[in-house]
């Protein structure tokens, strides 16, 4: 059984890294300065940067932290506000996550923002750092495993976290989130959910949603046995078959949260301290993985996943989702999944980790496995970039058939659906982009790069993104096929749009689908929508209780991960720019295209609603009301 990692490490290593000045075209000037950064030895999960900073003005400034980890298992990102005051030098504690296992290129990236500097008398954000450390998990002091046993905790120390834990999910059954967030430390606010009580309760309300339970789980947490460690407590508690550990520490004089982690349900078998034997055995397991997918056994594959990917974003600890794209002929996960080749084995730590290299088509695929329950289990699959830089166009391109016209370069495959219909995607294309070029009023010399994939599956192997659209820069990515073809304004509207600017993911994407509609084609058939118009899709929705509020839906930074709910998104963010455009015309929502800030930190995303609502001359709340009356009632 995994042991209890509670160790508070104290020791600060002082880390080279690459410490650099932001310019973009003329250096960034700030009144702060960071003279020192210091990284606690690092480790998954939980982990602490104590910076330096001097103010070397009079007045106080607005500082904001922006930490990114990298790992082969997950990204983590947020930013985090400090005041530091005039004349002030002082040292800044922060908490931060890596997700998933730790290797040498896994990479830890800080950003320094002085928050009044970053935007310009004119409303527009100018999104400058004014300095950035970047470092590679290789070069850094690692966190050595305290596999030291805990000593038994005392029944009166045993009864006072339990009651804690009571207390706490009392107050998450009472939907009392800001009294159950008082129950948690700092660290594991920061580290675990960004430090924002927001992100805490859309968690409980949205299963698996940047926390490790879902609501249901966290109240059937049934305390267990205790143990203490270096100031530390931790209660085992049981979850239907598994084990969690929750450990505590002591802030004033309170017991606090300070860690969440699974710890295994089943005594782990003698595992063979040999590399060799450690190999067979995951191939083992991808063999038996891929067998039962093949032979429909989904709940045997299912139970191969590692707990960590069974409760992600992705699956959110529902089997039945899971089935439902293995057993479908037609998913592109059942299709790349069953023609993985396995080849080496590498990063092997005995019994806790190791990645399988696998092949499909002409490119490489890293499973990632982790010891969970006495068998290895897989925890991550993810396509491997190519070593020029993830460079897959230069690959692919020279051997791709190519149509140009007067805007287009059009890629496709011999024998594809897009080459028999060739003349009449160019066609539709150039009609495409002259109609939204009327609407913003203005030509443009734009050239757009279109490669079109046969299907969803050969797309992603290719390229590694998901879905059946995707635009980046000049260049357009689809699947086009007899049943699947995407209106072909869509994201040629994201590519013109781009010199506009860069607002919230309401107005980027919510105009894309406006103009669809506008275009005439049917804009919500890939959303969930069919033939339904833009109104009529959200009265449905808006009857039916199905609904994000406006204020909840400025602030997303993008749409269409399945945290932002898309079949609900799109439709709503489509519906409020329709209101925009067609009350108030188009002059006024191209301002607040080019006004708003499209951004995470909760003090830009404030000034977005104070600059529309100038905009505009009306308040968020008025505007909310003008536009919901242009749906149709529900029937």
């Amino acid at each position: 059984m995994k042991r209890l990692k509670i160790t508070t490490i104290v020791l600060l290593a002082f880390c080279s890294s690459t410490l650099v000045e932001a310019k973009a075209g003329a250096e960034v000037k700030s009144d702060l300065e960071v003279l020192d950064i210091k990284l606690e030895p690092i480790r998954k999960g939980k982990n602490v940067v104590r910076i330096k900073v001097q103010n070397n003005s009079d007045e106080d400034q607005d500082l904001s932290i922006d930490i990114r980890t990298e790992s082969s298992t997950g990204n983590w990102q947020t930013q985090f506000p400090h005041i530091i005051k005039g004349s002030e030098t002082k040292w800044v504690r922060q908490a931060y996550k890596i997700n998933g296992i730790i290797v040498a290129r896994t990479r830890i990236r800080l950003r320094f923002y002085m928050v009044g500097s970053t935007i310009s008398s004119g409303g527009q954000g100018t999104n400058k750092y004014f300095k950035e450390a970047v470092y590679f998990a290789g070069d850094l002091q690692h966190a050595e495993p305290d596999d030291s046993k805990p000593e038994p905790a005392s029944e009166d120390q045993r009864r006072t976290i339990a009651e804690v834990l009571r207390q706490f999910q009392k107050c998450v059954r009472n939907n009392d989130y800001e009294g159950a967030w008082q129950f948690f430390s700092q660290d594991f606010k920061e580290a675990e959910l960004f430090g924002r009580l927001s992100t805490f309760q859309r968690a409980m309300e949205t299963p698996y949603f940047l926390f490790p339970l879902s609501r249901a789980e966290v109240l059937a947490l049934e305390p267990k046995s205790a143990g203490r460690k270096k100031g530390t407590l931790g209660l085992t508690t049981a979850l239907k078959d598994e084990h969690w550990m929750v450990n505590f520490v002591k802030v004033a004089d309170n017991w606090c949260i300070d860690t969440l982690e699974r710890i295994d349900a089943a005594p782990r078998e003698q595992i063979p301290f040999d590399p060799d034997s450690q190999e067979q055995a995951v191939r083992k397991a991808f063999g038996q993985w891929q067998d039962s997918i093949r032979d429909g056994k989904y709940k045997t594959a299912w139970e191969l996943f590692a707990s960590g990917l069974r409760r992600s974003r992705q699956y959110e600890n529902d089997f039945q989702r899971f089935a439902q794209k293995m057993g479908s002929n037609g998913s592109m996960m059942r299709a790349i999944s069953l023609n993985l080749r396995s080849e080496s084995v590498t990063n092997i730590r005995i019994g806790k980790f190791a990645t399988l290299n696998t092949t499909h088509s002409s490119r490489s695929f890293r499973i990632d496995f982790v010891m969970e329950d006495g068998q290895w289990k897989i925890c991550n699959i993810r396509m491997v970039r190519d070593g020029n830089g993830g460079d897959w166009q230069a690959r692919l391109l020279p051997r791709m058939r190519k149509r140009v016209t007067k805007h287009f370069d059009i890629f496709c495959f011999k024998g594809s659906t897009a080459e028999k219909e060739i003349d009449k995607i160019a066609e539709e294309r150039e009609r495409g982009f002259r109609e939204i070029c009327q609407f913003l009023g203005k030509d443009s010399d734009v050239r757009i790069r279109m490669i079109l994939f046969e299907d969803g599956a050969t797309k992603y192997s290719e390229t590694g993104h998901q879905g059946a659209g995707w635009a980046f820069g000049n260049t357009v990515v689809e699947v086009y096929n007899e049943k699947q073809k995407l209106d072909p304004y869509h994201e040629t509207t994201h590519v013109l749009m781009r010199p506009y600017g860069s607002p919230p993911a309401l107005f980027n994407e919510g105009l894309a689908v406006y103009m669809s509609e506008r275009l005439g084609a049917p804009a919500l058939v890939s959303m969930g929508g069919g033939e339904s118009s833009i109104y009529e899709r959200v009265g449905k929705l808006n009857g039916k209780g199905e609904w994000i509020e406006l204020e909840e839906l400025m602030t997303y930074t993008e749409i269409g991960s399945g945290k932002t709910n898309p079949p609900v998104a799109y439709p709503e963010a489509a519906s409020f720019v329709k209101f925009l455009v067609e009350t108030y015309g188009k002059d006024k929502f191209l301002k607040t295209y080019r006004t708003l800030r499209n951004s995470n930190d909760k003090a830009t995303q404030e000034q977005n609603v104070k600059a529309l609502e100038t905009i505009y001359g009306k308040s968020l709340d008025d505007l909310k009301t003008e536009w919901k009356r242009t749906f149709p009632r529900s029937k």
